[in-house]
């Protein structure tokens, strides 16, 4: 008599895993989330390999105001802006926009909390 396999069957998933190799399936993943000033300033000094006080230095800023700014959970002064987008290398534009989406995630952090 064969075995019979009397695990319960999952849920078919929505995409192709093309790493599997065996034409299995997974779930698709969330779309990416626009970039916010945090993102920007957390990936420049990741390239530049520095540290939160190098990134301090050449902003002008405490190494407390650079923390808060890569986390989101403060935005800089305006008179700032001028050397972040230089740092960033970004047109005032884009820094407006970087800046505008850590206002609305710093907003609904705290409507969270």
């Amino acid at each position: 008599m064969a075995a019979t396999d009397a695990s319960p069957k999952s849920a078919p998933r929505a995409v192709p895993d093309v790493h599997r190799g065996d034409g299995g399936l997974r779930r698709a993943a969330p779309p990416k989330r626009p970039p916010t000033l945090g993102d920007r300033l957390n990936e420049a000094m990741r390239l530049r390999v520095q540290t939160t006080d190098d990134a301090a230095r050449a902003l002008g800023a405490t190494s407390a105001e650079v923390l808060a700014w890569s986390a989101d959970g403060q935005l800089p002064d305006t008179r700032q802006l001028p050397a972040l987008q230089e740092y960033l290398g970004v047109d005032e534009r884009e820094l407006r926009a970087l800046v505008l989406r850590g206002q609305m995630r710093l907003a609904q952090a705290r409507i969270r909390d």
